[in-house]
């Protein structure tokens, strides 16, 4: 009984080979995102992204990302890439709410 219990158990399959290399997920993690504090030509935030793997690039979607990194890993699975561009868009809008988030700063003016 105890066998037909643990039948199936361990890691589940990951269809189309989407596992993300550990040190592709590290870089993602490490990225630096900085956000401009003033608005392109079309009043769009202006967000630069620095990652040891990646390279510097601004950030212009999710599609340019899921580019990059498969030029940068060209053996990779697009499942793989389009999860890997996915994690860097999460960082990327974490990095974008703090940004919003962030009281302007107060003016000297009122500062007594």
């Amino acid at each position: 009984m105890l066998e037909r219990l643990g039948r199936g158990r361990g890691a589940p399959d990951r269809p189309g080979g989407a596992i993300v290399p550990a040190e592709l997920v590290a870089a993602i993690t490490r990225s630096r995102i900085r956000v401009s504090p003033r608005p392109d030509g079309e009043g769009n935030l202006i967000v630069s992204v620095s990652s040891p793997i990646l390279g510097a690039f601004r950030w212009r979607g999710i599609e340019d990302a899921a580019e990059r990194i498969a030029a940068t890993y060209p053996d990779l699975g697009r499942a793989a890439t389009d999860r890997a561009a996915r994690l860097l868009e999460a960082e990327v809008g974490d990095r974008l709410i703090i940004a919003i988030l962030r009281e302007p700063p107060r003016s000297w003016v009122w500062d007594f």
